[in-house]
């Protein structure tokens, strides 16, 4: 039984993987973005800096939403597609286990 479909089974896997490590990712790139808008602010409070604080404040804006809309793509992932994949593997399993006890 355990060698049913290995592949499928590493595929969810590491899909599942892929989604945690984006998730980690996600946190780790607020952090630093939110300390580079920080930055950004006070360099544009100043008279010699307005313009790289500005620049720095609009990268990290931009990188936040384009967080946000992949956070989005990666949930549908998460819940449609691997979600479904895994419910396949074990329905699978159990018609194969009852298969097994009627034949």
């Amino acid at each position: 039984m355990d060698d049913f479909n290995p592949s499928l089974q590493k595929l969810v896997s590491l899909g599942n993987s892929y989604v945690h490590a984006f998730q980690d990712l996600a946190v780790t790139s607020e952090a630093y973005f939110g300390a580079l808008s920080k930055i950004g602010e006070r360099a544009f409070h100043t008279i010699s800096s307005r313009s790289l604080g500005d620049v720095l404040i609009q990268i990290s804006e931009s990188q936040r939403r384009i967080t946000v809309e992949l956070d989005g793509v990666f949930r549908w992932f998460s819940m449609e597609v691997l979600r479904e994949m895994d419910n396949n593997i074990r329905k699978d399993r159990t018609y194969i286990s009852v298969s097994n006890l009627v034949f």
